[in-house]
C-alpha cells in the first residue's frame, strides 16, 4: 500500500480529523453489529423473514467495507486508529420489521451527517486529499444505501397498508441495479 503524503496541515486540525475518523469507525462498527444482530433475530425459525435477514447481513457487509475505507485512510495519513468503547447502541425489539428498517435510515442518517461535517471541514482547510476520499468512498455510496434504504421503507409500508405480507418481500432486486 502506497503512503501518500499530506500537504502541511497544522497539528490540531490534524487531530480533529483523526478523531473524528476514529469516531466514524467506531460508529460504523456499531451499526454493523446491530445490523447483524437484526439478521440473526428475524432468520429464527420464530420470526421466519429470511429476506430481511439477508438483508440485514448485507447491510452489516457493507458497514465494514466503510470501516475498512476509513481505516485505510487513516494508515495512508499517517494517523492512529484509537477505538474505544464511547458509542453502543441501545438493546432494541427488532420485532417490527419496519421499525428495524427506520431505525437503519436514522442509524445512515447520523453517519451522513458526521461525514458532511468531516468533508466540510477538509474542503474548508483545502485537504483535498481528504474531501475527495471522504466524498468518493463513503458519502456517494452512503447516499445511495440511504436512498434505497427509503425506497424499501416506503414500498414496504405500501404493502402492509394492503395487508400483503412482509415475508415475500424481495430486496435483492434494487441492490442488483444499484451496483452497476
Amino acid at each position: 500500500m502506497e503512503v501518500v503524503a499530506t500537504p502541511p496541515f497544522d497539528e490540531a486540525y490534524l487531530q480533529e480529523c483523526e478523531n473524528a475518523i476514529n469516531l466514524q469507525i467506531e460508529w460504523d462498527l456499531n451499526a454493523s453489529y446491530t445490523f447483524l444482530t437484526m439478521s440473526s433475530h428475524f432468520k429464527r425459525e420464530d420470526v421466519g423473514l429470511l429476506n430481511f435477514a439477508s438483508y440485514f447481513l448485507h447491510l452489516s457487509v457493507n458497514e465494514l467495507e466503510y470501516v475498512e475505507n476509513l481505516m485505510t485512510l487513516q494508515v495512508q495519513r499517517g494517523r492512529q486508529m484509537q477505538l474505544g468503547n464511547n458509542l453502543n447502541f441501545e438493546e432494541q425489539d427488532w420485532n417490527d420489521p419496519l421499525y428495524a428498517l427506520e431505525y437503519i435510515c436514522q442509524v445512515k442518517q447520523h453517519s451522513l451527517v458526521n461525514l458532511m461535517f468531516l468533508y466540510s471541514s477538509a474542503t474548508d482547510r483545502g485537504d483535498q486529499e481528504l474531501s475527495d476520499f471522504v466524498n468518493i468512498h463513503l458519502l456517494q455510496n452512503l447516499t445511495k444505501d440511504i436512498i434505497v434504504l427509503r425506497y424499501h421503507l416506503t414500498h414496504l409500508l405500501f404493502l402492509q397498508s394492503e395487508d400483503i405480507p412482509l415475508a415475500e418481500y424481495n430486496f435483492g432486486f434494487l441492490d442488483e441495479n444499484d451496483q452497476e
